[in-house]
Order: structure tokens, then C-alpha cells, then sequence
């Protein structure tokens, strides 16, 4: 197929516009459309873009207490859509009795 500099394919002259923004876990789609034709359309697919970690936060935190364990989680988000990527737990160990 024989292909001009500004997106010519056999008469056609194409512009094109994001018709679906793609997201972290959905893709895209990108339309194109022949400028001399509106009739004349084929699309593309934008791939997801994929999740980005931000830094773990502290959660869920239970003291420790004299005899009894504590706790927290330490949870990671996407900066993008907010879903949760990671979690841990960690213990506390209790702290004893302070005379």
C-alpha cells in the first residue's frame, strides 16, 4: 500500500482524535478519519497504561499493649485510580509492664 507523508493511504487523508482515553487497566481506542470522507473510519487500539505504585502508607494500626500484641498494615495504592496493589502485616510485640 502506498503511504504519503501526512497520512495518505490510497487517496485518503486521515486525521485522528482519542475517542476512549485508556486507563490503568483498560485500553484506548484512537479513531481515525479520512478528511476527504467521513464514511471512511478504522480505529486503534491504545494500550492500558498500567498501574503506578505510589510510596506504602501506614494503616490500620493497633497499639501494642503491656501483654498483648499490636499491629499495622503497610498498604500500597496506584497514584492514578487509587486501587490497592499491595498489603503487609506487621506485628507489634508487646511492650511488657513497666513497673
Amino acid at each position: 500500500m502506498k503511504y504519503g507523508l501526512i497520512g495518505e493511504k490510497l487517496g485518503h487523508s486521515y486525521s485522528s482524535e482519542v475517542t476512549t482515553q485508556p486507563d490503568c487497566t483498560t485500553p484506548g481506542v484512537r479513531t481515525y478519519t479520512c478528511q476527504n470522507d467521513g464514511s471512511h473510519t478504522y480505529t486503534e487500539v491504545i494500550p492500558a497504561t498500567g498501574h503506578t505504585e505510589n510510596a506504602a502508607v501506614k494503616e490500620n494500626t493497633v497499639e501494642a499493649k503491656c501483654e498483648k500484641d499490636g499491629s499495622y498494615d503497610m498498604v500500597v495504592y496506584c497514584g492514578v485510580c487509587g486501587k490497592e496493589l499491595g498489603r503487609t502485616s506487621h506485628i507489634i510485640p508487646a511492650i511488657g509492664h513497666d513497673y
